[in-house]
C-alpha cells in the first residue's frame, strides 16, 4: 500500500492500552465471579437469552431479509 503510513511508536502504546484494558476486565470478572453463585449467573444469562429469542420471534422480517440488511447472505445447502 502506497503512501500508507504508520506509526509504530503509536500503534506500540495502542497494543500495550489494549493489553491493560484486557487485564483489567480479566480482574472485574474474577471479582465478579467470586461474589455471585454459579445459579445466579446462570439466571442472568437465561433471561438475557429468552429475552434475545422473544424479540427474534417479534421480528417481522424473515432469515433472509435480517442477513440482506447486515450485507450477508444465507449460505446455500449443497445437496
Amino acid at each position: 500500500m502506497k503512501g500508507l503510513k504508520i506509526d509504530l511508536a503509536e500503534l506500540r502504546k495502542d497494543q500495550e492500552r489494549n493489553f491493560a484494558e484486557r487485564l483489567k476486565f480479566i480482574d472485574s470478572w474474577v471479582d465478579y465471579i467470586k461474589v455471585h453463585s454459579d445459579k445466579e449467573w446462570s439466571e442472568q444469562q437465561r433471561m438475557l437469552i429468552d429475552s434475545q429469542i422473544a424479540n427474534a420471534r417479534q421480528s417481522r422480517i424473515t432469515k433472509e431479509q435480517y442477513l440482506e440488511m447486515k450485507g450477508e447472505r444465507l449460505a446455500k445447502r449443497r445437496a
